[in-house]
């Protein structure tokens, strides 16, 4: 296996998409350099007979792909399982190779995926413009198809998007009379007092996914991409450290833990028994981790607006997750195939109880909000009004490069289970980053 970069061209894509683009390419992994693409971008002849549709999905998505199969039995749908993004690509590149084998629809769990795959070597992803209509598109939140967009092209449909917020213990704070923190520093500081106070119980983890969920927020330049070839990292900056010193101060007090949110250990240690106080993550949490996985009561938690460094001057946050539908420029059934994911996207989907993403299509985030509620409430009230300032806070500029052995997972988290602080592994990460992104093709500009 090799990393193979798709290099967008600058013509194509304004200097944001090319970044997105670049940060897609670079993290998928390929069966072997110059087994390019079918050769031809011809629309194949389309097949006005019965549809039958390739589908490849994560876990997730297959409940509603399968949903749409009962509402639509004039619609034959093959549903394969291939949830990791490097198998698609390997996957891929085996039909390009073969000049057949594609399936006519891929979910792509990363959102920049799909300015990847629409370039060379892939050239997979059709041109959904004249199948979508464009009062679809303009109900999308702000910025969420920018990855789906290249130009007059749409390239696919955004499922969810996972802006991050503070979630707190509604009858915990009661309980001990604390104010809701509006800043990391007021966030420290409860989470200090709580340890001086109320030990054994927790403000949450510090593994992970910890550059998403703290230092994205703190615009730390983890990996910042300058342009279609090079990401500059500098785990150094203030921006980086302040981070880290307080994750760390958190861990030493023993209100912070080592442990992921959803390691057995964390969830026998505070989950289950109910002592997280307060923990900052995406909106997923809600029922996947706190309702699902710890069981806590309905209502018990609620979450309040993204956290602001008070030195910021203004409030920045972090994404964790939100997926697209991407559609086969080989199928020979594009209508069919534009509909299914129209109705994944901006349909039906949207509205079962079993979607636990937060839609990215608009009219359907107030239907996701009330079946949620009964399992959270917002800090004066309002979910609606906190996901709207989640959302539009998220810091355009962070660069998810997708390299594997990079991430804070692979470096950071490990070290803490050995008793190490976060601020001293900070170097060994940034070298990390930049030995695996050389050796994917990226020049790397590093921070001192």
């Amino acid at each position: 296996m090799t990393t193979i970069l798709t290099n967008v061209r600058a013509e194509r894509l304004g200097a944001r998409r090319r970044r997105t683009a670049a940060a897609a390419a670079a993290g998928v992994a390929l069966l072997a350099a110059g087994c390019g693409s079918s050769g031809t971008s011809e629309t194949p002849e389309q097949d006005d007979g019965p549809a039958t549709l390739v589908v490849w999905t994560d876990t997730v998505r297959k409940a509603g792909f399968e949903s749409y199969q009962e509402a639509h039995p004039e619609v034959r749908l093959d549903i394969q399982e291939v949830g990791n993004p490097d198998d698609m690509a390997a996957k891929l590149q085996l039909a390009n190779r073969a000049g057949e084998g594609w399936p006519d629809i891929m979910w792509a769990g990363i959102p920049e995926l799909a300015a990847a795959l629409s370039a060379e070597p892939y050239d997979f992803a059709a041109d959904l413009s004249d199948h979508i209509p464009s009062d679809v598109i303009d109900n999308f939140a702000p910025g969420s198809m920018e990855p789906c967009t290249d130009g007059d092209r749409i390239i696919c449909l955004r499922n969810d998007i996972a802006p991050s917020v503070l979630w707190y213990d509604q009858d915990l704070m009661a309980e001990f009379g604390y104010e809701i923190p509006t800043t990391w520093q007021e966030f420290e500081q409860l989470g200090l007092q709580i340890a001086q106070e109320h030990p054994g119980y927790s403000v949450g983890s510090a593994a992970g996914p910890g550059d998403l969920v703290y230092f994205w927020p703190s615009r730390c330049p983890v990996t910042q991409i300058v342009d279609d070839h090079t990401i500059r990292t500098d785990l150094g900056a203030p921006t980086c450290t302040r981070v880290a010193e307080m994750l760390d101060r958190l861990i030493a007090a023993g209100s912070m833990s080592p442990l992921n949110a959803t390691d057995p250990e964390f969830v026998r240690e505070y989950g289950k028994p109910g002592k997280l106080v307060m923990a900052y993550g995406p909106i997923w949490y809600g029922l996947n981790v706190f309702k699902d996985l710890y069981g806590a009561p309905e209502g018990r938690f609620a979450v309040a607006a993204p956290l602001q460094w008070e030195e910021d001057g203004q409030v920045w946050n972090g994404n964790v997750g939100g997926g697209t539908y991407i559609v086969s420029r080989h199928s020979s059934h594009l209508e069919a195939a534009a509909d299914l994911v129209e109705w994944m996207a901006t349909g039906p989907y949207q509205e079962q109880a079993e979607t636990v993403t937060f839609p990215a299509y608009q009219p359907h985030q107030a239907g996701w909000i009330q079946r949620n509620t009964r399992l959270f409430s917002a800090a004066g009230g309002d979910v609606a009004a906190v996901l709207d300032e989640a959302v539009a806070t998220i810091w355009p500029d962070y660069g998810l490069v997708r390299i594997p052995g990079i991430g804070y997972g692979t470096t950071v988290a490990p070290a803490l289970g050995t008793g190490r602080t976060i601020l001293e592994t900070l170097p060994e990460w940034q070298q990390t980053i930049t030995q695996e992104a050389q050796a994917a093709g990226w020049d790397v500009e590093q921070g001192e």
